[in-house]
């Protein structure tokens, strides 16, 4: 996205900051169950250091990603990125205070020397460990409804079934007699979702289960100019369906607003009222210069 000399007056106001915390995190139980939770109190904290990231999510099985550049960590920190497994937390944002962009697994890191400097690449995975080595193992003699099934699975990676899933009705279907969950739990999702209609995805490692016309209801974000919205909402090339185009919408750092969020759009390039589900987000963020931004794809709903 061009910089113009607006939003560049406006991202001088401004006093960045961002912090990379690492925490050691416990490997699975011969259960399965993966507990990120239970770190103790001994993170890592890397800050009041240039901090580079490049964030993103969508609603799809496959972990969100963040890749994020450290320069200058010393060499005792960048040793500590070879001893994993790693849960990684990224924070962000203005004038001292931080808010949570990205949770996630790390899976790769390298550090390089250019010039006098030390350059340290880690890219991380959101729910990357759940994704890639999560299983489930649970057979049922009577019948089963898919809803318990999912609650199963969720419980086999130490995490509860979604508010919204524990309420919905069609997912209290009784299955066959001699129902198996067996296999990859990402596998077990999908094979017991699909055919409801639903997606799951992993958002700050934490299992989201939506379905393709329904937004998460944590409440409504507001995009305006006053809350950080820049320019004005760019529309897509119209679906083959004949369904209304998706939107682009490009705004100041703002990690809260993920994937299946709904926000409401103030723009006179829109009608007043119309509420959208948030497809993706892209956040572009350097402390020392540059790029600050969050990018959205929204849909009506």
């Amino acid at each position: 996205m061009a910089i113009n000399k607006e939003v560049e007056s406006r991202l001088r106001q401004f006093k960045r900051n961002a912090k990379v915390t690492i925490w050691r995190t416990t490997t699975p139980t011969p259960g399965g169950v993966f507990d990120p939770e239970k770190t103790g109190t001994n993170g890592i904290v890397i800050e009041d250091m240039r901090i580079e990231f490049e964030i993103e999510r969508n609603l799809t099985k496959n972990p969100n990603t963040c890749d994020v550049t450290i320069t200058n960590l010393s060499e005792a920190s960048r040793a500590e990125f070879s001893r994993k497994p790693l849960l990684i937390n990224l924070e962000a944002g203005y004038d001292g205070i931080n808010r949570l962009m990205f949770v996630g697994d790390l899976h790769y890191a390298a550090s390089e020397q250019k010039g006098t400097d030390w350059s340290t690449l880690l890219q991380m995975g959101d729910g990357d460990r759940i994704h890639h080595s999560a299983k489930v193992s649970k057979s049922y003699n009577g019948t089963v409804t898919a809803k318990q099934v999912l609650r199963d699975i969720c419980k086999s990676f130490g995490q509860d079934l979604p508010a919204n899933v524990e309420v919905a009705t069609d997912l209290d279907v009784r299955l066959e007699g001699g129902t198996i969950s067996f296999g990859r739990v990402r596998d077990e999702l999908t094979s017991i979702l699909a055919p409801y209609g639903y997606s799951w995805s992993f958002q700050n490692c934490k299992v989201q289960i939506l379905k393709d016309t329904e937004a998460n209801r944590n409440g409504v974000f507001v995009i305006s100019e006053e809350t950080g919205m820049i320019g004005t909402p760019e529309f897509g090339s119209t679906p083959r369906s004949g369904k209304p185009p998706h939107m682009t919408v490009n705004m100041f750092l703002f990690p809260e607003i993920l994937p299946g969020s709904r926000v409401k759009v103030i723009s006179k390039a829109l009608a007043d009222g119309n509420i959208f589900k948030v497809i993706s987000t892209k956040h572009r963020g350097d402390t020392h210069a540059g790029d600050w931004f969050t990018t959205l794809e929204i849909k009506p709903l």
